[in-house]
C-alpha cells in the first residue's frame, strides 16, 4: 500500500515536468527560428511584387509621344520548403513547413507608358489587393513603381528590339493567419495553436534589360531584372496554447529584426495577342534566386 501511495505522488510530481517539457527557452528559440524563415519568404515575395506585370515600354518609336495603359490580374508565390532546412527540429513549427506550402499574394496591377521621339520611355505602375480573407488568412498589399527605358536597338524585320532601363518600387504587405499543428515533444504527441501576425515593407531598386520580336499579332518579349532588396519584415506569434492550454511562461510575441539587404534576378516571358490598339497579355516569371515565381494576365491599350 505504502508502495502505491509513493509511486502516485512520484507520478503527481512529475505530471507538470511531462505537460511543461517543451519549456519557454525552447518555445522562444523554435519561435525565432520560425519567424526568420517566414521573413525570408516575404523578402522573396517582395523581389517577384516588384517585377509583376510591369507596365511595358512601348515598342514601336514614332515621330511624336506615344501612350499605353494597361491592366492585369497576377498571383505571386514563393515556395516554402526552400527554408526548410532553417526550421530543422524546430519543434512545432517544422510541421508547419513541407513541400506543398507557400506564401502567396494576389494582385490587381494597373499602369501606363509614355514614349517619347528618340528612344526614352517611361512606365508608371500600381498593384493593390485590400485586406481580404483567402484560405483562412488575411492578406493585403501595395506595391508602386516607376521605370526609364531606353531604346538600344530598334525591332526590324531582321532582328529583334532591345531595351535597357532601370526603375524603383515599394512594396508593402500584410498577412494574419492562425496555426494550428501538432509535434513530437520528448514524452507525447503536442498541440499547437497560435497567431501569426506578418508585415513587410520593402524598397526594389532594379536594372532591366527588355527583348522583344513581333510575329504578325502576337508580340514576344523577354525581360531580365537584377534587383537591390532593402527593408524590412516583421513576425509575431500571439495567442500560443500547448495541448489547448496556454503557456504563462512563455512570452507570448516575437517580432523579428531588420533584413539585410538582398539581391534577386527574375527572369520572365511574355506574349500579346495584338488586336489593333487592344492587346490581350500573358506573362509569367521567376526569381532564381529565391525560387518565388509569378504569373499574370491582362488588357493593354494604347496608341
Amino acid at each position: 500500500m505504502v508502495r502505491k501511495i509513493v509511486f502516485a505522488l512520484l507520478a503527481i510530481l512529475c505530471l507538470p515536468l511531462e505537460v511543461w517539457s517543451y519549456d519557454e527557452a525552447m518555445l522562444q528559440a523554435d519561435a525565432s527560428a520560425f519567424l526568420s524563415a517566414e521573413d525570408l519568404m516575404h523578402r522573396d515575395l517582395s523581389s517577384s511584387i516588384a517585377a509583376l506585370r510591369k507596365s511595358q515600354p512601348l515598342l514601336s518609336p514614332g515621330a511624336a509621344p506615344g501612350w499605353s495603359a494597361d491592366l492585369s490580374l497576377g498571383d505571386i508565390i514563393a515556395p516554402a520548403f526552400e527554408y526548410r532546412s532553417l526550421l530543422s527540429g524546430a519543434g512545432p513549427f517544422e510541421a508547419l513547413v513541407d513541400t506543398s506550402d507557400a506564401a502567396s499574394i494576389e494582385a490587381v496591377s494597373a499602369g501606363g507608358a509614355i514614349a517619347f521621339p528618340g528612344g526614352l520611355s517611361l512606365t508608371l505602375n500600381a498593384s493593390c489587393l485590400p485586406t481580404v480573407t483567402i484560405a483562412g488568412a488575411e492578406k493585403s498589399l501595395f506595391r508602386i513603381g516607376a521605370s526609364g527605358y531606353w531604346r538600344v536597338l530598334p525591332e526590324r524585320f531582321y532582328s529583334v528590339g532591345v531595351l535597357v532601363g532601370g526603375g524603383a518600387s515599394y512594396v508593402r504587405g500584410t498577412e494574419l493567419r492562425s496555426v494550428d499543428t501538432s509535434f513530437a515533444d520528448s514524452s507525447a504527441i503536442r498541440s499547437f495553436s497560435g497567431m501569426l501576425d506578418s508585415e513587410w515593407n520593402y524598397g526594389i531598386l532594379d536594372l532591366e534589360l527588355f527583348v522583344h520580336k513581333t510575329f504578325f499579332i502576337v508580340n514576344f518579349y523577354s525581360r531580365a531584372n537584377i534587383c537591390l532588396i532593402l527593408g524590412s519584415s516583421s513576425s509575431s506569434l500571439s495567442d500560443i496554447k500547448v495541448d489547448g492550454t496556454a503557456v504563462p511562461e512563455a512570452q507570448a510575441e516575437y517580432s523579428s529584426v531588420l533584413q539585410a539587404p538582398a539581391t534577386g534576378l527574375v527572369l520572365a516571358g511574355g506574349m500579346e495577342l495584338i488586336m489593333g490598339e487592344l492587346k490581350l497579355t500573358a506573362e509569367a516569371g521567376r526569381d532564381w534566386l529565391s525560387a518565388s515565381f509569378y504569373g499574370s494576365i491582362g488588357l493593354r491599350f494604347g496608341m
